[in-house]
């Protein structure tokens, strides 16, 4: 029943408030104006300046933001832009900034400034009094004592009346105050500003999201004159209580009526051409300039200048450092096959020694012996592993090498023509390790010849007959001992 009777209403409202209907509807050309604003990161010069803004006071430009004011007792800085904004009688400002403070209450807050002329360091919010056009304050300290703030609140000052600090300004209010808690938020709080047919609109957005911004109405206000030609401009200050005034960007965008707008003729088109070749020539001359100093650089500081060394690596010398692995892995699997070897000649020459009638072995000696010849197998087979890996490894790096060859130029193969070469010995070593092929003994004569493998298995079985008679042996006097 009550959404019909709100349906009908419509056209009531309208006929009620047709100026906000007409601001809200009508159509305009909007334009990015880059000489009017600023935006970290890499928000300054080199030399610590701004572009086409200059700032005093207190104010600390960084590459990320601009401290407007730190949170220091009674300090004052300001940041405005060097040229008058005369574009178009209409704009709109888009501000990101963040106050804190380690206190629950702060003070003194952060203004926005459109005025006929540049201000100057002095008592309102770090700027000067008695300003010709609009001030937007974020007043951060109730002076009043009437419990409304933080707040935002606009003035528009002719340039004859005093800003009274004690009551925030009540008796000149343009538009608000708007309450807005802006302190001490985990996000830039954005402002919005917009400056259209006469109508000053004023939003924020609460700085609890970092995504697009939810934008709240504060006030709107008709009837406004400003200044043509103004000045934009940001300041902030301190007193007893003291915040961060950070503000991280300032973005100005042209609003021109689309009756108004007049696309660009093409004398202008020219000139923009004109001005990209003019750009352009700029960049390559700063690329020169720019090489120039690392080749000086290079040639001054040659022990802390590397060509690329170790950032990036081809399919070759990946593969080469795995060959490299993995020759260190076959030689320390050869140096343990040392230790164990070395070992087993241990228990032999025990063997020899009790067979020799020296002293009786022990049966858990015995089974450390078949230990360690457990141990050996399993180590040769890991070495085999390894060596199959290289042989791997290098069959891969020799066909990329034939596929470079096939797709370089002749003129430049003499580098990889030796790494070839290396690479081809380094692949019959490894051949020849995985092969291992025995001594062949003479046709004619009988073989009188045994190759490594058959005598190290002739051993280790003339072993194992040993110590099993051995065995047998012991057993067969501790049984005949029980019958005496």
């Amino acid at each position: 029943m009550y959404l019909p009777s709100f349906i009908y209403l419509l056209p009531f409202i309208n006929l009620i408030f047709p100026a906000l209907s007409a601001v809200n509807v009508q159509d305009v050309h909007r334009r990015f104006e880059y000489k009017f604003s600023f935006k970290g990161p890499n928000l300054i010069l080199k030399d610590n300046k701004i572009p086409f803004w200059t700032h005093g006071g207190h104010a600390i430009p960084t590459s990320e933001s601009i401290r407007v004011a730190p949170s220091l007792r009674s300090q004052r800085g300001f940041v405005w832009n060097k040229n008058p904004y005369n574009i178009s009688a209409w704009w709109e400002v888009e501000l990101a900034f963040r106050v804190s403070g380690r206190g629950r209450i702060g003070a003194d807050g952060l203004a926005l400034w459109y005025t006929a002329s540049p201000g100057t360091e002095g008592p309102v919010f770090g700027s000067s009094d008695k300003w010709r056009g609009l001030a937007v304050f974020m007043d951060s300290y109730d002076n009043d004592r009437r419990g409304n703030n933080p707040s935002i609140l606009a003035i528009v000052n002719d340039g004859t009346r005093l800003y009274d600090s004690a009551t925030d300004g009540s008796a000149s209010l343009t538009g608000g105050p708007c309450t807005v808690d802006y302190r001490n938020k985990p996000y830039p709080v954005k402002l919005r500003v917009e400056y259209l047919d006469n109508f000053l609109s004023v939003w924020s957005h609460n700085g609890l999201s970092d995504g697009p911004p939810h934008w709240e109405l504060c006030f709107r206000v008709k009837e406004v004159q400003l200044p043509s030609d103004g000045y934009f401009g940001i300041s902030a200050a301190t007193g007893g209580l003291a915040d961060d005034h950070d503000v991280f960007s300032f973005l100005t965008t042209s609003l021109i009526k689309s009756a108004d707008y007049k696309p660009p003729n093409k004398g202008s088109e020219d000139i923009t051409e004109r001005e990209e070749k003019k750009y352009q020539e700029e960049f390559e001359g700063y690329q020169e300039k720019l090489q120039k100093q690392k080749d000086e650089f290079r040639e001054k500081n040659p022990e802390r200048f590397r060509e690329d060394e170790g950032e990036f690596e081809d399919r070759t010398e990946r593969q080469l450092g795995q060959i490299f692995n993995g020759q260190s892995r076959l030689f320390g699997s050869i140096s343990e096959v040392g230790e164990k070897l070395d070992a087993i000649r241990g228990q032999q020459a025990r063997l020899l020694e009790v067979s020799g009638g020296v002293s009786g072995i022990q049966r858990h000696e015995v089974e450390a012996v078949l230990r360690n010849q457990n141990d050996l197998v399993q180590w040769v087979k890991e070495i085999r592993s390894v060596v199959l890996d290289v042989q791997t490894k290098s069959n891969n790096i020799r066909d990329v090498q034939q596929r470079s060859v096939t797709e370089r130029p002749a003129s430049g193969t003499a580098p990889d023509a030796e790494l070839r070469d290396w690479i081809s010995q380094l692949r019959q070593e490894v051949s020849r390790l995985v092969n291992k092929p025995a001594p062949r003994c003479p046709v004619s004569d009988p073989p009188d010849c045994l190759s490594q493998f058959y005598f190290i298995l002739f051993i280790v079985l003339q072993l194992s007959g040993f110590i099993a008679f051995y065995v047998y042996k012991t057993s067969k006097d501790i049984s005949n001992k029980k019958f005496f």
